[in-house]
């Protein structure tokens, strides 16, 4: 592959279930912001720079995908 941005879309959301999107997205934040803050701590225990913030991991790529698989039926051989 060569060097620059992946090829990634938007995050998708079923269309069933509209709230769940503002709280994912939400959490996403949320965890976003405590990895950042966990590796400028791991930083500063290494005597590094942190430039976790600002350089490496400034802008990172979160994916989120939703998998929905229709329950099987309670006689199904694959189950």
């Amino acid at each position: 592959m060569p060097p620059g941005p992946l090829p990634l879309g938007p995050n998708l959301f079923p269309a069933q279930v509209p709230e769940l999107r503002d709280a994912v997205l939400e959490y996403l934040d949320r965890m976003t912001a405590l990895a950042q803050s966990v590796m400028s701590g791991v930083a500063l225990s290494l005597g590094l720079e942190d430039y976790f913030r600002t350089g490496y991991t400034a802008d990172p790529t979160i994916l989120f995908r939703i998998f929905h698989y229709p329950p099987a039926p309670p006689d199904d051989a694959d189950t």
